[in-house]
């Protein structure tokens, strides 16, 4: 009996403690966004190397303007794959992920 009044209270502590620890940093599902800066300059005549360096864009990213007026250029390469680089001006992608 004694053995018992002691166990059970430890049991229900550490039953606790694991519930907790399970569900503190439990942040799946959640949609955040994640910012991009568009820091590559595109060149004069931009070739494959140029654009190959460029920043990847997928579907659903939007491109905003941090200083207005500011310009970018879009490339799709020949795998289909969607590059931008900052003409002028300041921009940044905003992509919509689920942690």
């Amino acid at each position: 009996m004694r053995l018992s009044k002691i166990l059970i209270p430890i049991f229900i502590t550490a039953l606790a403690i694991s519930f907790n620890a399970c569900t503190a940093d439990d942040t799946s599902g959640e949609e955040v966004i994640e910012n991009t800066a568009i820091d590559v300059n595109c060149t004069a005549t931009s070739t494959a190397v140029d654009i190959a360096t460029y920043i990847t864009t997928i579907s659903g990213d939007s491109i905003v303007e941090d200083v207005t007026g500011s310009t970018v250029s879009i490339f799709v390469d020949a795998n289909n794959v969607k590059k931008v680089c900052l003409v002028s001006g300041k921009a940044h992608i905003e992509r919509k992920v689920i942690r």
